[in-house]
């Protein structure tokens, strides 16, 4: 049998309320149901809502104060909310361009009034979206009671924006004098068991230059020690801006392997989230990411000694002015005569018997005039063989003819008179 509260007494319960979007921490405890029928920054509001520039929109929504509707926080995320300190109600948040096609979106707030469930509904900020508050039955299953509230309104087609999902999410201040408050709602028991989530493989890229391997030996080690770094949706949302900002497209399962770690982490709410922070980022940075790295004890510097420029620097070679050689210095010829002359001496031998008859460490030389000069004249160049001086042809073959060493010498009378004279001998 469904549980019915009296919404006003449900309603009667203390939340955290955050000086503006920006501000973690520092909260101040409000009561949520006065919080509601609040006018005071009514003014700031409808001047938010008649902007026409986006950007200055977002800037001015910014400075508002805002709430965590769901609990009692030290610091606006979840590690921090104080125990005991569910406030009993979780959020929902339906906008215009999630929500194309619905045709009577101006008189979606009555049809959502329809609902037993909802306890308030009103305008959001920018006057374009709804928002309101489900009381449910298990604070403890925050999460679970989101996926089943999303799976509800989307049987009526309704697209609900997740980031409620995280029990720390925030709700800025808005003004709406025709919220809906019911005078009593059903407590929303349906709660999605935790389907378990395959984690991702975390692989190192290989060849990557100097920033890519200081972001992934830092990821390596998250996934490694299971760290979460990305507590607080500011965190979450800076890191991913980092991480789109340096890798674009390709830092996507980046991302997901960071935010795997988080006890809520949904793949299609990453998804959504990681190509928010691809339309969204300002700058080219890494700050954030490498300061949480750093506060969860994790650092580049000690996983990754050695830089890249390091390993690919060219050879540096220190060396001293090389010493010029020295030379020794020789004395002239003449000099050397006159050292050996009355070592060796030198004698003209012209027969056999001369040579032998010369006694140890005498330097022969032949007698000059015992040397023949042999004397070409032209008439010998009659003999040289006209064919010599002609180019063969280009299919010309080489013929050997084979010759006895007789025939060879009658050939060539003139390279052994003593063969010539013993030619008669032969056999013809």
């Amino acid at each position: 049998m469904a549980t019915y509260l009296d919404t006003r007494e449900a309603l009667n319960v203390e939340v955290s309320c955050f000086a503006n979007y920006n501000t973690p921490g520092n909260p101040k405890p409000v009561n949520l149901y006065l919080w509601l029928i609040n006018a005071k920054y009514r003014d700031r509001v409808l001047a938010i809502r008649a902007e026409t520039e986006k950007l200055k929109r977002d800037a001015l929504k910014a400075t508002l104060p805002a709430i965590t509707p769901s609990g009692v926080f030290t610091y606006r995320q979840t590690s921090s909310l104080v125990p005991g300190g569910h406030s009993g109600f979780i959020q929902f948040d339906i906008d215009f361009k999630d929500n194309p096609h619905i045709r009577n979106y101006a008189d979606l707030k009555a049809q959502l009034a329809k609902l037993p469930f909802v306890a308030y509904c009103g305008l959001s900020v920018s006057g374009t979206g709804y928002w309101g508050l489900v009381p449910i039955a298990h604070p403890e299953r925050h999460g679970q009671h989101f996926d089943a509230l999303f799976r509800v309104f989307a049987h009526y087609k309704i697209r609900l924006d997740d980031k409620p999902r995280n029990v720390a999410s925030l709700r800025g201040y808005s003004y709406d004098p025709e919220g809906y408050f019911a005078e009593r709602v059903m407590l929303f028991e349906l709660y999605d068991e935790p389907q378990p989530v395959p984690v991702r493989e975390f692989n190192h890229t290989a060849d990557a230059d100097t920033e890519r391997q200081r972001v992934e030996v830092c990821i390596g080690e998250i996934s490694k020690r299971n760290i979460d770094i990305t507590s607080g949706y500011n965190n979450w949302y800076a890191i991913g801006c980092d991480i789109a900002s340096t890798f674009g497209e390709n830092g996507r399962d980046y991302f997901h392997v960071i935010s795997q770690c988080h006890p809520e982490y949904q793949t299609l709410s990453c998804d959504k989230q990681y190509t928010h922070c691809l339309r969204s980022y300002k700058e080219v940075q890494l700050k954030t990411f490498f300061g949480r790295c750093r506060d969860n004890g994790i650092s580049w510097k000690e996983l990754l000694p050695w830089e890249l420029s390091e390993r690919t620097s060219s050879l540096t070679i220190n060396s001293k002015t090389p010493t010029p050689p020295t030379y020794k210095t020789y004395k002239s010829t003449d000099e050397v005569k006159e050292r050996i002359e009355p070592i060796v001496s030198v004698i003209a031998a012209s027969t056999v018997d001369d040579i032998l008859s010369a006694p140890p460490g005498t330097m022969i030389r032949p007698d000059p005039t015992k040397i023949e000069t042999l004397v070409v004249g032209p008439k010998d160049f009659d003999k040289y063989p006209t064919e010599c001086d002609e180019v063969n042809s280009p299919d010309a073959v080489p013929v050997i003819k084979p010759l006895s060493f007789f025939e060879w010498q009658r050939q060539n009378s003139s390279f052994s008179q003593l063969g010539l004279a013993s030619l008669s001998k032969q056999p013809p």
